[in-house]
């Protein structure tokens, strides 16, 4: 059974800050890295954003309630029974048989390793927050509560509310941004692009950087390294710097 994360009130603090858009840029930034290379903070946050979107959805506060830890792990000691040892003869045949095996596990870890340019989207890619569903009023309902979709990783459900809203205003740039990071959280590749490079080419987009961010890491993927770069270029984040420098060291020959 799946045991949630051990979060400390100072960290749940922490990622309902950075979920809620409440950090300034440099920290924001430097939380993203660490999530990018901490898997069990990727974790916490997923299960805070899961408990943030719960909250919403229920009611839309504006405060969340408080996080309670559940159960700490406990672990059984394990006695190993006494046994008698016998002496036994080598077996030279044994350690061809052996080196057999290590061989083929060698080669399997070869060809199964993924790629560089999966690897570093793997290690870079961080599901965009979403905005806070704090409305005043309801003219905006059917919007969040596409973005409470979003947020408890129902991004088909998110999709469909979206683009309907999409077909009466084509040209809404929010509506393009997250419709194209769903596809990205959905694997949708073209799609994504078509709607996150529609959003790179509005330079007055609030989402313009972080459009350019996703679609670099999408590029990556796709093994299109300079195209990857170019649009990485257009987002001033040290996450995206970062990146860029990991590209170029691994694909850019000196």
């Amino acid at each position: 059974m799946k045991q949630e994360p051990n979060i400390s009130p100072q960290e749940f603090e922490k990622i309902e800050r950075y979920l809620t858009h409440s950090m300034d840029v440099e920290e924001q930034s430097a939380f993203e890295s660490e999530i990018a290379s901490n898997s069990s903070l990727q974790q916490k946050v997923n299960e805070v954003r899961i408990l943030i979107a719960g909250v919403e959805a229920a009611a839309l506060k504006d405060k969340l309630e408080t996080f309670h830890s559940k159960v700490q792990p406990t672990h059984s000691a394990v006695k190993t029974p006494n046994t008698f040892i016998k002496k036994k003869k080598k077996n030279y045949a044994w350690y061809g048989v052996a080196a057999s095996i290590f061989l083929f596990i060698g080669l399997f870890w070869f060809l199964n390793k993924s790629p560089k340019n999966e690897e570093l989207y793997n290690k870079y890619y961080i599901q965009d927050a979403g905005l806070p569903t704090t409305m005043s009023s309801t003219s905006q309902y059917t919007f969040y509560e596409g973005m409470v979709r979003y947020k408890q990783g129902h991004f088909q459900e998110a999709l469909q509310t979206w683009k309907a809203l999409h077909k009466e205003n084509p040209k809404n740039d929010t509506l393009q941004y997250f419709i194209g990071v769903a596809h990205t959280a959905l694997e949708n590749d073209s799609e994504a692009l078509k709607f996150l490079n529609e959003v790179s080419h509005n330079q007055q987009s609030s989402f313009h950087e972080d459009a350019n961010y996703y679609l670099g890491l999408l590029y990556l993927k796709n093994n299109e390294w300079q195209k990857s770069l170019d649009k990485l270029k257009q987002n001033t984040s040290k996450q995206s710097q970062r990146l860029q420098e990991e590209i170029k060291k691994f694909y850019e020959k000196p």
